[in-house]
């Protein structure tokens, strides 16, 4: 892992201090701690001086500290509301709380969370992923039942193109969400809804809506896809698709965003799979299911592209990882960048997680990922564009 070098305290120390106070008093209160991170272990790592008296206030009360200093009245009012929500004993004072601050979900004591009266209160302030992600459970306890002015609420709102562009949320989010949803049960626990047809079909309009967050690279991509026996099978990283329904989503996506963009199934062999721009998302998983299955060789792609002189930016491997057979793609990309493309690159996108690894980890032109959520292929993008 990097040190803490000035580069990268300065970087923590503007996420902190670019925020203005109320922002960064709802930031450090809701995501109080993630992965063993907390914020006064960035604050103390970074050294980072407060750059308004909200800031050191701020500062102060993630130390456990209190400080005398001139708090603005909203941040004060903010934070004041955020610890008498802690202690709230009664629904209509946590419902209160909700309203008048916005006060998102993650800082509702547990106990509150089965009440539909505190979730009716939390609905109007919720963003799309937020939505998206607490259907289930608001269906449970009855909110989004049929008609409801719920039920409207959420519909409208997986329904704004616009709405889903700001939140940046990717089609396979939304399609993982519209499975599990369907399903009506989620994955661990014993959660269980009967899905609103309204939101399912809602969930849909969402998929396809959500392709214009996704913005082009502008380079000439190659999609190859994964299409031996093991991947029409479940446990894929992504919720409620396959290994095979993943890959053809993301190549729908990638067709339906950039300008050059070839598409192949590969097994022991290489055939052209038909997925083009214009195609429903059955049509595109059709598009590579009923294939002649056979073993798995992923390096079939980059030597198709050497022996045609085909130019390409990037190999993009979709696969689980059942690699079995064939030539290391390490070596071949570097074959083929000597013959035809010096700065191409490969990308391996693992739909489960495993050990195997395809890619050169000290070639900075070679990715392996396994992460098929919002942040995933904003990394592919980003490795593709340089």
């Amino acid at each position: 892992m990097r040190g803490w070098g000035r580069g990268v305290r300065r970087g923590f120390a503007s996420w902190y201090n670019n925020r203005s106070g109320l922002s960064l008093a709802k930031q450090v209160t809701k995501y109080a701690q993630r992965d063993g991170w907390s914020h006064l272990d960035v604050l103390r790592l970074a050294h980072v001086n407060p750059r308004t008296d909200d800031h050191d206030a701020i500062f102060s009360h993630i130390a456990g500290k209190s400080k005398e200093v001139m708090i603005s009245d909203e941040v004060s009012a903010y934070m004041s509301a955020v610890d008498e929500l802690k202690s709230a004993t009664k629904v209509n004072d946590v419902v209160r709380l909700i309203t008048d601050f916005e006060i998102p979900r993650e800082l509702v004591p547990t106990q509150f969370l089965n009440e539909t009266k505190v979730w009716e209160a939390l609905l109007p302030h919720m963003k799309p992923e937020a939505t998206i992600r607490n259907l289930g459970k608001m269906t449970s306890i009855g909110l989004l039942s049929p008609m409801s002015d719920a039920q409207k609420m959420v519909v409208a709102r997986l329904q704004d193109t616009e709405n889903l562009l700001a939140a940046r949320i990717h089609p396979i989010n939304v399609l993982s969400a519209q499975r599990v949803y369907s399903s009506g049960r989620g994955e661990k626990g014993s959660l269980s809804w009967t899905p609103n047809q309204k939101i399912v079909s809602a969930l849909e309009d969402a998929f396809y809506g959500s392709f214009k967050t996704v913005e082009p690279t502008g380079k000439r991509r190659g999609i190859f896809l994964d299409i031996s026996g093991s991947m029409g099978m479940y446990g894929s990283v992504v919720r409620g698709l396959t290994c095979r329904e993943v890959t053809a989503v993301m190549a729908m996506v990638t067709v339906r965003t950039e300008e050059d963009v070839i598409i192949k199934g590969f097994s022991n062999q290489l055939i052209d799979i038909k997925i083009n721009e214009k195609m429903t998302l059955h049509e595109a998983i059709n598009a590579v299911s009923g294939l002649p299955f056979g073993s798995t060789d992923p390096g079939l792609a980059i030597q198709w592209a050497t022996k045609n002189r085909f130019a390409l930016d990037s190999f993009e491997i979709l696969t689980d990882n059942e690699v079995n057979t064939g030539n290391h793609p390490v070596q071949l990309l570097r074959d083929y960048r000597k013959s035809v493309n010096p700065q191409a690159k490969m990308m391996v996108a693992a739909t489960m997680a495993t050990n195997f690894t395809l890619a050169d980890p000290n070639d900075a032109g070679m990715l392996d990922i396994c992460a098929f959520d919002s942040a995933g292929p904003q990394i592919l993008a980003n490795f593709i564009r340089g």
